[in-house]
């Protein structure tokens, strides 16, 4: 047996969403501040939830189709 995700007979755990909080998505989009994220969740630019523990949860694949789109563009400081 390998430990390919697509020889699972489960489909849901193969392509379940990574979900990622404010703080790591920032440093995944590099140069954001979590606060930044929060904002770009409310306007829609990418995929989250919050669950009931009330914190956001940030889809990753999402997140990295919108940086890779070149919507958005670091700010020297």
């Amino acid at each position: 047996m390998t430990s390919d995700k697509s020889d699972c007979p489960c489909p849901s755990f193969a392509t379940a969403p990574e979900w990622l909080r404010p703080r790591a998505a920032a440093a995944l989009a590099g140069g954001v501040s979590p606060r930044t994220i929060r904002r770009w969740v409310v306007a829609g630019f990418f995929d989250a939830t919050r669950p009931a523990g009330g914190t956001v949860l940030i889809d990753r694949d999402s997140l990295r189709a919108f940086l890779d789109a070149g919507r958005v563009r670091p700010v020297a400081r």
